[in-house]
């Protein structure tokens, strides 16, 4: 049974025993489980699914995720604050205009103390000038490197899952922190954008454009598929990156995820 509830766990690389098996490591599954782990959700089979729940179960108690999902939750947090820093900053810089269009659309998602705060900083910024680009360049900085303490927050917990010990070198770790944390930036970005660019700002630039009404309907439709895929994107590359294990590509586990 043991076997069995390990029989998704990973074998460790950047290390020179690469291509041994995983049980020669005395980590990870055996050559057998691993060859014997289901590819598709369709071949488990009805006793199966039993033993994936109590398996489940199990190893969410022994790899303790509640302390390490108040971890990821702490370092989630804290990587809020320079984020906005950022948002507040790029505002400033956009011009009241187009800044009247952005705060117009934060104001029905914030609560009112959240959207007074926000106001008077982006009033504050668009009256300093060359300053915010500075406090922008800062704050991206910033932003960068609290948010890469979630990705490796994420990395020691997805080696805790696996039962990987963690065996990158910090030349190699490092890269591959800041690489996923800018990279989760972007798309966090993106979807951002996706949410703001609706209603008057869309409007507009249809208008300028010459987008018709048609596009538009379409548009504010098929963006809550477009943001569920980045979702899906988002944490695909935290588990295929942030483990160290030897990944097989994106699995079926990964929609699921979410």
């Amino acid at each position: 049974m043991e076997e069995t509830s390990r029989e998704h766990k990973g074998r460790p690389h950047g290390t020179a025993e690469d291509e041994a098996a995983p049980s020669e490591l005395g980590v990870g599954p055996d050559a057998e489980v691993e060859r014997r782990a289901p590819d598709e959700p369709t071949q488990f089979g009805k006793r199966s699914w039993w033993a994936v729940l109590k398996g489940t179960v199990k190893e969410f108690q022994d790899d303790e995720l509640t302390d390490r999902a108040a971890a990821l939750t702490y370092y989630g947090v804290l990587s809020l604050f320079p984020a906005l820093l950022v948002l507040v900053s790029l505002l400033g810089l956009a011009g009241k205009s187009a800044t009247d269009q952005v705060l117009e659309n934060l104001r029905k998602l914030a609560p009112g103390s959240a959207r007074d705060i926000i106001s008077d900083a982006v009033t504050q910024l668009q009256g300093r000038g060359g300053a915010g680009s500075l406090m922008a360049v800062v704050g991206l900085v910033l932003a960068v490197w609290s948010a890469s303490g979630y990705v490796a927050a994420f990395i020691r917990t997805a080696n805790a899952v696996y039962d990987m010990p963690e065996g990158r070198p910090v030349w190699k770790l490092l890269p591959v922190r800041v690489g996923v944390t800018v990279v989760l930036l972007v798309l966090a970005v993106v979807s951002a954008l996706i949410v703001v660019f609706t209603g008057g700002i869309a409007q507009q630039a249809g208008s300028a454009l010459g987008i018709g009404d048609t596009v538009l309907t379409v548009w504010s439709i098929a963006k809550w598929p477009v943001l569920v895929i980045l979702v899906i994107l988002m944490i695909a590359l935290l588990f295929w990156a942030a483990p160290n294990v030897k990944g097989r590509g994106f699995r079926w586990v990964s929609p699921g995820s979410v």
